[in-house]
């Protein structure tokens, strides 16, 4: 093939791959540049056979990690042999005994994969390709198809539904027809089952391919990318429009700019030292911290996540330095705007500054990234709730606005609360929240939470996922669930980053099941969690059951005890004996409800304004006792008589809730509803 480059908007990985293996070189390579990001890929005779890439959270060794196949000790032991001995990673750690050579060759090909697929998901960027006269010295061969490879990254989603739809879209409306002769791309090399064969035998060239895949038995989604498979390799042929063009056709203008290569040595003591530096960042040593990340960046200036870090330590050090902090990471996630760390530590300034669409949006591209990233999920939940609840921006109604003023609080304490540790400290919710954590971690089947209203099942679906950050788990999160089957299903699959191509079930069915799998390439575990579930349909909860018969996805069901009745019918009695774990939230013990609700007080920031109370309200132990026995000690009813008591207290300009303002607050409303 001859030597080429271009913009990845005009020529996606898999027509780059067809071109590569039908005009073969004995020896190639091709560069994808994505910012700063550069993922090398080697070719032989045509056949992906190895690729490289200067990200350092695609090297084998953070992935290792990332899947806990070894010990943050132990990566940073092998670190250290690396450097000290100058041999590579893989050979390093199976000399150590942390891997077998079986194991690394086949956690190798998986990585070889996912590069590939982490490609074709990057339609900005630029590319290149030469030949060589020679494969490094170093390199083992590793072939992979690069029919399969397309295929299945199509077909699981990776390459972009709406760029699927775009190529596709020239072709629609005119007939096609299979070839006769294809090259040395043969149908054989996709591994087509019967029913995908007779859909390639479809193709007659009296049909238009919109009529073809319409009248496929195949799901869409999956007859779409055999598609646009068979159009790339010529065994689908039909007419040509100017918007097909030659998808492998070079870009004018210069290649890309040549970066130039950091010495191995630089690149692991940049990686050793940047754990070092994530240790310093946790035990807050921050001016330590800082210290190290300048010295990583010296030693591998090009690596955004590293860059990163240096922001969001910036940030910690002095929250005023947030604009500085700002500029650090937008730098960063200009190199490379893959860095699914860097964005959330965006957000997490933004939301200290008060921008709070920019802080969802930054949450969002965080968790598009790495659906992993729980992180991220639980801002996002949090700020749903907190938009419902009328929290942002100050937008706190009725008697809540009048305490947060008088005390000077910047939120509303006893309103939707949203990371509250002394709600898990208690008797009540800490089983509950280990027991699930537990089986989740460990995938461990299905699980039902129940409690009544106002018991804690929201503030425990956040504290749960903030237990699973690190874990590799992409959690689907409905904590306000549709009734209606149909929207319920799509809502899940949006939280997966997929939408729906149809409005049949099935169209649904299918995109979550492709979402799934993509994850499990990924190596990540599926979680669906569904909030107050005891307001399903009947279809909902018979969805819910078809959700558990997937082998790949775990369930987590929030409700109240009317909820565990409805599992026992008949249409849903397999999901009751799928569920592994029954959990139930109790309530607080006496002497808890007086420390939940002096740190629920202690946690709220609080503005300058509130100089004439400098210690803020507190509660007697009696009136603590008193709120305990009104509220039987459940969390919501102790919340709303504490927001009440607190009301009175503004009211007549008190810094202490003694008994007689609790007894006021609980004879002002009723304190045994459900809330």
């Amino acid at each position: 093939m001859e030597e080429t480059h271009g913009e990845l908007s005009m020529a996606g990985l898999p027509h780059l791959l067809h071109r590569i293996y039908t005009e073969p070189d004995p020896a190639g390579v091709l560069d994808i540049i994505h910012g700063q990001a550069v993922r090398r890929f080697f070719f032989k005779n045509g056949v992906l056979v190895g690729a490289t890439s200067n990200v350092v959270n695609e090297v084998i060794g953070r992935l290792l990690l990332e899947e806990k196949a070894i010990t943050q000790a132990d990566y940073e032991r092998s670190l250290e042999v690396v450097v000290g001995e100058k041999k590579r990673h893989g050979e390093v750690l199976i000399g150590l005994g942390l891997l077998t050579g079986a194991e690394l060759e086949r956690r190798l090909h998986a990585q070889l994969r996912r590069r590939v697929w982490k490609v074709m998901g990057i339609a900005e960027g630029s590319y290149a390709y030469r030949r060589l006269d020679a494969l490094p010295a170093w390199m083992k061969e590793r072939p992979e198809e690069p029919a399969m490879l397309m295929l299945e990254g199509i077909s699981h989603g990776f390459y972009p539904a709406r760029r699927l739809q775009a190529d596709l879209a020239p072709w629609l409306d005119k007939p096609v027809k299979a070839a006769v002769y294809t090259g040395r791309c043969l149908p054989e090399a996709f591994h087509l089952n019967l029913q995908e064969t007779r859909f390639l035998r479809s193709f007659d060239g009296k049909k238009t391919l919109e009529e073809v895949i319409a009248s496929s038995d195949l799901l869409r989604h999956r007859a779409e990318a055999l598609s646009l498979c068979f159009i790339i390799t010529g065994m689908v042929k039909g007419a040509k429009t100017e918007a097909s063009g030659d998808a492998g056709a070079a870009s004018a203008g210069q290649p890309p700019p040549h970066r130039p290569e950091i010495a191995p040595a630089a690149l692991f003591n940049a990686e050793l030292l940047f754990h070092q530096a994530k240790a310093a960042l946790s035990r807050q040593d921050y001016a330590c911290a800082i210290d190290l990340f300048r010295e990583i960046a010296a030693l591998n200036p090009h690596e955004a996540e590293y860059q990163a870090y240096l922001g969001w330590t910036v940030f910690n050090k002095n929250f005023k330095n947030g604009y500085e902090a700002g500029r650090i990471l937008k730098d960063a996630l200009a190199r490379n705007p893959d860095v699914a760390a860097g964005w959330y530590f965006l957000g997490m300034i933004y939301l200290a500054s008060g921008h709070i669409e920019a802080a969802e949006k930054s949450f969002q591209t965080a968790r598009s990234k790495d659906r992993a990233m729980c992180e991220a999920v639980v801002e996002i939940k949090s700020i749903e709730l907190r938009r419902k609840a009328g929290g942002l921006d100050g937008a706190v109604p009725g008697a809540g606005r009048v305490y947060m003023d008088w005390f000077g609080f910047l939120e509303d304490p006893f309103g939707m609360s949203i990371d509250q540790p002394s709600f898990f400290g208690s008797s009540g919710a800490l089983p509950a929240l280990g027991g699930a954590a537990g089986a989740i971690k460990r995938r461990e089947g299905h699980i039902l939470i129940q409690g009544e209203a106002g018991a804690g099942k929201t503030t425990l679906v956040l504290g749960l996922l903030r237990q699973l950050c690190g874990e590799r788990v992409a959690a689907a999160c409905i904590l306000d669930p549709p009734a209606d089957k149909a929207a319920l299903l799509k809502a899940i699959a949006a939280e997966f980053g997929c939408a729906a191509p149809g409005e049949a079930l099935k169209d649904c069915f299918a995109a979550l099941a492709m979402a799934v799998e993509r994850e499990r390439l990924h190596d990540n575990h599926a979680l669906i969690i569904i909030d107050r579930a005891e307001g399903l349909s009947d279809a909902g909860v018979e969805l819910a059951s078809e959700l558990a018969r997937h082998k790949d996805i775990q369930l987590v069901l929030l409700g109240d005890a009317g909820l565990a009745r409805r599992l026992e019918g008949d249409r849903t009695r397999e999901l009751a004996k799928r569920l592994s774990l029954r959990l139930t939230l109790g309530p607080f013990a006496p002497e808890e409800t007086g420390r939940y609700i002096g740190k629920r007080i202690s946690a709220c920031r609080r503005s300058a304004l509130a100089a004439a109370q400098p210690h803020g309200p507190s509660f007697t132990p009696g009136a603590s006792a008193l709120i305990h026995a009104a509220s039987f000690g459940v969390p919501g009813r102790i919340n709303r008589i504490c927001g009440r008591a607190l009301a009175e207290a503004a009211r007549l300009e008190a810094a202490v809730v003694d008994e007689e303002l609790a007894a006021l607050a609980i004879k002002s409303g009723d304190a045994g509803a459900a809330g």
